[in-house]
C-alpha cells in the first residue's frame, strides 16, 4: 500500500533513494527534498511485502517544440527499499498504485523515461513506447 510520506520520514527517504539518486548523478538529495517540499515531487511509503520509498514526479509534458502542453504526466523518478516477497509481483503491485495515485491526483498519462523505462518496462502493463521511454494515457473521472 503506498501512502503519502511524512516531513520526519525525510532521514528515512533519503538513506533508501540515496543509491538511486546517486546512480542518477542529479539532482542531489538536497535537491529532491526541496521538489518534494514545494510539492513537484511527491514521496510515497512502501509498505504490504515491502519496506521503502517511492519518489515521483508531476509535471506538464513537453511538447516536441519543447515547450510545455497541457498534458500532465505522473514520472516515477525514485524507487528504493527491501522487497520481502516476490520481487516481481511487488514492483507490479507498486506500479499499479503509482497509476491509481496518478489517476487520484487527475494526471493525463504516466510516463517513465531513460534507463528507467527498461527497468520498468517488465512490470508495466498498457504502456506504449514515446521517444526515449514509455508512456500510458490514463482515463479518469472528470467530474
Amino acid at each position: 500500500m503506498l501512502t503519502p510520506a511524512e516531513a520526519w520520514e525525510w532521514p528515512f527517504i533519503a538513506a533508501t533513494i540515496a543509491p538511486a539518486v546517486e546512480a542518477d548523478g542529479t539532482p542531489s538529495l538536497d535537491e529532491v527534498l526541496n521538489q518534494i517540499e514545494r510539492g513537484t515531487m511527491q514521496a510515497w511509503h512502501i509498505g504490504d511485502g515491502a519496506a521503502g520509498y517511492a519518489v515521483t514526479q508531476t509535471a506538464y509534458v513537453q511538447g516536441d517544440d519543447g515547450k510545455d502542453t497541457e498534458t500532465v504526466a505522473l514520472w516515477p523518478v525514485y524507487v528504493g527499499g527491501k522487497v520481502f516477497r516476490s520481487p516481481r509481483a511487488t514492483m507490479k503491485r507498486i506500479a499499479a498504485e503509482l497509476e491509481a495515485k496518478a489517476r487520484e491526483i487527475h494526471c493525463d498519462e504516466m510516463r517513465v523515461t531513460g534507463d528507467r523505462a527498461l527497468q520498468w518496462a517488465s512490470v508495466l502493463t498498457g504502456f506504449e513506447r514515446c521517444g526515449n521511454g514509455l508512456r500510458k494515457v490514463l482515463h479518469y473521472d472528470k467530474e
